[in-house]
């Protein structure tokens, strides 16, 4: 029972070919509902992986998907190939209203003129990490990769640059 919730996320990440997390969840569902993409299917049914398959024995992977699908008869929907994406720790902006102005002239500097760093600079409180989110939504079909990684209480830069590497890898 205690595995379980690191079970789903596992579960998610593979379907949808990225790190699923609690805090970045609605978004990735969010996108991929706008896009009508289709996601690997990974349907409930009355069989449990065992112990074996979830911790190392078999890894998880959408081959030992394949083979459960087939000794269980479930249908799999095909893999989407979509940019790689890593949202972290990402707050939910799916409810922002305002700032629109300064969208699209995010929008213009990141994607027209391709500038290569923005400063979103105010007072705390005003909205920055939330106004950068939903730039990062919604230009994120312009980049091969997206990365997203809140700096606050970060872990030490090797760790960070790690993390960031393995992925990209």
């Amino acid at each position: 029972m205690k595995d379980t919730g690191s079970k789903l996320w596992q579960l998610l990440s593979l379907a949808f070919e990225e790190k699923v997390t609690k805090n970045n969840l609605q978004t990735i569902l969010k996108r991929y509902s706008r896009q009508n993409q289709t996601v690997t299917a990974i349907p409930v049914t009355s069989h449990s992986p065992s112990d074996d398959e979830w911790n190392g024995k078999e890894s998880l992977s959408y081959a030992n998907l394949t083979q459960l699908n087939e000794s269980q008869n479930i249908s799999l929907t095909t893999e989407v190939n979509y940019p790689h994406q890593d949202w972290g720790e990402a707050i939910d902006v799916s409810i922002f209203y305002g700032r629109n102005n300064e969208l699209i002239q995010l929008e213009e500097w990141t994607v027209t003129e391709r500038c290569r760093l923005v400063f979103l600079l105010g007072m705390g409180g005003m909205g920055k990490t939330a106004l950068a989110i939903k730039l990062a939504e919604r230009i994120q079909e312009h980049f091969d990769f997206v990365i997203w990684r809140s700096l606050r209480n970060a872990p030490p830069i090797d760790e960070l640059l790690a993390d960031i590497i393995q992925f990209l890898s």
